[in-house]
């Protein structure tokens, strides 16, 4: 107040009426009122007068800025940017629990607390947990009995010939596309990928599906990390050695280009710094774990981000073009086509000269940005060259190239092995997808305000390994962790371990969860039978809506319908009822990386699952499918398909017990009627296991 802004002190000790306060509250000119939505009471303006004439009053002593910028924020105050340590495995007692290094940490923490771990998890609660974990669908009935005579029940005497048959089984599931399509939705998810814009009048992204099918294939073949940041950044800026390489690489920068702006705006300068700064966001979160975003308007407030790194990388993507779908010329090709490729599950990329694809691309003039005082367009201040960002002391300051916008230089400091953040923000993703919760729990923010990691020396031990000794594979680190005693814990609740940690961030147990929408919506299909296991192409037609309209009612296809929710198409507003059931489970906004899922259990929840008829039609096709034989026989293969397990005696005289009364009460309610109740008794007994709690949550 007394130091005052661009306009100078707001007030003028002893002088109201040489106050711009008072003058701006007195004030007829619309631009300048103040509050702007209407004119204080005379009342009120005279408390401000009489304030101003005694000298502004106000508390000096006794105050505390609240909060993490209490002192400048420095970078090495920040532990996220330090470098990864060369870490040393601690020694622990029980030695013999631990199947390998990782185990170690999480025992040597359990130790010093005097928690023990828990026991190994029942077979068929890994399985399970393998099958979700990995592909994101449950186990066939074949595939349990297959795994009940390789595995077994967990058995000291011969644990490595059971670690032997996990490791092996791990590998088959990994090899499976369904593994890709499992993973690749979780890279979506912090991509924010949709099939259509956020607008007020949304159109569709009619070629947005190859993104999609770039990053499933990504995760099914493994490509290494460094690669796969290096392709969605500047995939159109690297070499390629064929015309399918190179589309595909141009297809991956749908990652910067595919963003997410709320809305339209006449303003076309201050559409593309909204363009700009969603960008900025989403690498900052994706890649640094850091919420750069409000270093648009000033410093930021709260992590050590200067606003001239932020005007800098934003004459990066000030350079690129970047957003709706462009024409890409292959070259002199055979009769204009591309080679038939043999593998089928790569058709996205049976492309021809005319292919159109979403993605980025220089803009026509390498320019550097301004810096836009307070994050206004009208307001220019110096401008600053394009560059990198300075958080991290060993990377030092990069001058980019006046031919290029910045980008592939950009992508190459985020994989530096000089750089912490990006192999720690990926390793600790890694972990909260394999664990149900990440060693830091804000998955997307690891800066001051963020979550310190619950075990900081194994975070640095995973992240150095997963760049040297994994080289950057996705696959070799998630079989790492699956490998780990530590995961093959049982999730039972010990009251004793409760007391002294009841977040279970010392991982004392298994963290049961329920599964997230896609799998409880494709597990359930997939056990009736009426799930396409084929790979989609597209996804919705392409359509544009009017500023009144709602894609609300849209009709989707229904072979799209029949395949995986990966499938589905995404909307950042107005979900069409028809794939609504995956929003009743949390599936995410598609407007922002979204590292963790939100979760809660919600009446309405119970209801879709009882009546939705995706569900209603998969019960049903799950009973014709069940054996022709006797009650007993017929139960043990619905629980073989449903819990990876065998029935207890008392569970199938359960069944049999309902069967037998909701087909004498069925009867007994249509007397007037032939009904089939038998059939439709065991139609209700399937849907009854179907939305359970067991076939739900992930042991």
């Amino acid at each position: 107040i007394l130091k005052g802004g661009d306009s100078g002190p707001s007030i003028v000790s002893g002088k109201p009426d040489e106050s711009l306060l008072l003058k701006s509250l007195l004030s007829d000119d619309k631009d300048e009122l103040m509050p702007p939505d209407g004119r204080l009471s005379d009342t009120d303006i005279n408390y401000v007068r009489e304030w101003i004439a005694l000298g502004g009053p106000h508390e000096t002593e006794g105050t505390e800025v609240a909060g993490a910028n209490a002192k400048k924020l420095r970078a090495a105050d920040l532990w996220s940017v330090q470098p990864i340590a060369d870490i040393r495995v601690p020694k622990v007692k029980d030695s013999n629990w631990c199947s390998g290094e990782l185990d170690r940490f999480i025992l040597a923490k359990l130790e010093r607390e005097k928690i023990s771990p828990s026991p190994a998890a029942p077979s068929h609660h890994l399985l399970r947990r393998l099958h979700y974990v990995l592909t994101g669908l449950p186990p066939t009935m074949e595939e349990t009995v297959r795994w009940d005579s390789r595995v077994g029940k967990p058995d000291t005497s011969r644990r490595k010939p059971q670690e032997a048959a996990i490791a092996e089984y791990i590998d088959e599931l990994m090899s499976r596309r369904q593994f890709g399509e499992r993973w690749a939705r979780h890279w979506l998810d912090i991509a924010r990928y949709a099939d259509a814009t956020g607008a007020t009048a949304p159109q569709s992204y009619p070629e947005s599906w190859r993104f999609r099918e770039y990053v499933i294939d990504a995760f099914h073949r493994d490509k290494p990390f460094d690669q796969f940041v290096r392709e969605q950044l500047a995939g159109d800026l690297l070499p390629s050695s064929s015309p399918e390489q190179r589309v595909e690489q141009v297809i991956a920068t749908g990652f910067i280009s595919l963003g997410h702006v709320p809305g339209e705006d006449r303003d076309l300068e201050k559409l593309k710094l909204d363009a700009i700064d969603e960008q900025l966001e989403v690498i900052g979160r994706v890649f640094m774990g850091i919420q750069i975003g409000c270093a648009r308007c000033h410093d930021h407030k709260l992590d050590p981000f200067p606003t001239r790194d932020y005007y800098a990388m934003a004459g990066i993507f000030r350079s690129t073009q970047a957003g709706p779908e462009r024409r890409m010329g292959l070259g002199q090709l055979p009769d204009g086509r591309l080679p038939i490729l043999t593998d089928t599950e790569r058709t996205w990329l049976d492309l021809n000269d005319n292919i159109r694809v979403h993605g980025a691309a220089e803009a026509s003039a390498i320019r550097d940005e301004p810096i836009h005082l307070r994050g206004e367009t009208g307001i220019i201040g110096d401008v600053v060259p394009r560059g990198l960002p300075t958080l991290i002391a060993k990377l030092g300051t990069t001058i980019l190239p006046r031919s290029e916008s910045g980008r592939r230089q950009l992508a190459e400091w985020i994989v530096n092995p000089e750089n912490p953040l990006a192999a720690r923000v990926i390793a600790n993703r890694v972990w909260h997808h394999v664990f149900g919760q990440g060693l830091v729990q804000s998955t997307d923010n690891f800066g001051f305000t963020g979550d310190r990691p619950s075990h900081p020396e194994l975070l640095d031990y995973l992240a150095r390994r997963f760049r040297d000794h994994h080289r950057w594979s996705f696959k070799s680190l998630i079989r790492e962790l699956l490998l780990s005693s530590t995961w093959r814990q049982s999730g039972v609740v010990r009251k004793e371990a409760m007391g002294t940690d009841p977040g279970n961030r010392l991982l004392w147990r298994a963290n049961t969860r329920r599964a997230d929408a896609e799998a409880i919506v494709d597990g359930i299909r997939f056990v009736g039978g009426t799930l396409d296991l084929r790979p989609a192409e597209t996804s919705v037609p392409g359509f544009r809506l009017g500023n009144q309209d709602s894609s609300r009612y849209m009709v989707i296809p229904q072979e799209v319908l029949d395949k995986r929710a990966v499938y589905w198409p995404v909307f950042r507003k107005d979900v069409p009822i028809m794939i609504d059931l995956l929003n009743l489970f949390h599936f995410p906004a598609a407007t922002g990386p979204r590292g963790v899922r939100d979760t809660a259990a919600v009446p309405n929840q119970s209801l879709a699952l009882m009546n939705n008829q995706v569900i209603i039609d998969a019960a049903r096709h799950l009973a014709e499918q069940l054996p022709d034989q006797d009650d007993e026989r017929r139960i043990t293969a619905l629980y073989l398909k449903t819990y990876a397990r065998m029935p207890s005696t008392i569970e199938v005289d359960r069944a049999i017990g309902f069967l037998n009364l909701f087909e004498r009460e069925l009867g007994q309610r249509n007397s007037g009627e032939p009904v089939p109740s038998r059939r439709v008794a065991w139609n209700r007994l399937c849907h009854a296991l179907l939305v359970s709690n067991e076939f739900l949550v992930v042991p």
